[in-house]
């Protein structure tokens, strides 16, 4: 440890607590992802967004989450944790995001992880922050978002 680093305590994606070198990124620079279930390649740069479907957001916005960790309090805190509404901000690279096409997308997105949420929160952010969710808990309402989402796509 150089001098000056001090160590800090982060949830990893397993929700155990982890030690890591305040300087130390807590998503390395990753080069590719595969996410084996839809077939997506995500690189250092943006899938097309003309393309994405919100299922696709939905599934890499669930791989945000395990990769970056998750966070509560913040859309994406300064070790890089995102909570379950940014993850699905930061799944795809910030220009990309500026896009309207992203907008329209984000949003059915948004809305089916809202629905996979309980109720009693109001939405998504609030259930996010609650102090007895933890990092299952969003896991859980991402998979049951990809899945109503993958039952829509289904249907069309």
């Amino acid at each position: 440890m150089d001098a000056g680093q001090e160590r800090v305590n982060v949830i990893s994606s397993d929700n155990k607590r982890e030690e890591k070198l305040q300087n130390e990124p807590v998503m390395a620079q990753v080069q590719e992802i595969l996410i084996t279930k839809s077939g997506i390649t995500v690189s250092n740069s943006a899938p097309e967004i003309t393309t994405l479907t919100p299922r696709e957001l939905l599934e890499l916005g669930r791989a945000r989450l395990i990769e970056n960790g998750w966070a509560q309090g913040a859309q994406r805190d300064r070790y890089g944790q995102v909570c379950a509404a940014g993850a699905l901000i930061y799944a795809v690279d910030d220009s990309a995001a500026r896009d309207g096409t992203f907008a329209e997308v984000f949003h059915k997105a948004y809305k089916y992880l809202s629905k996979a949420t309980p109720h009693r929160f109001g939405d998504v952010v609030r259930a996010n922050d609650n102090i007895g969710t933890v990092f299952a808990d969003v896991l859980e309402w991402y998979d049951k978002a990809i899945l109503a989402a993958k039952e829509d796509e289904a249907q069309q």
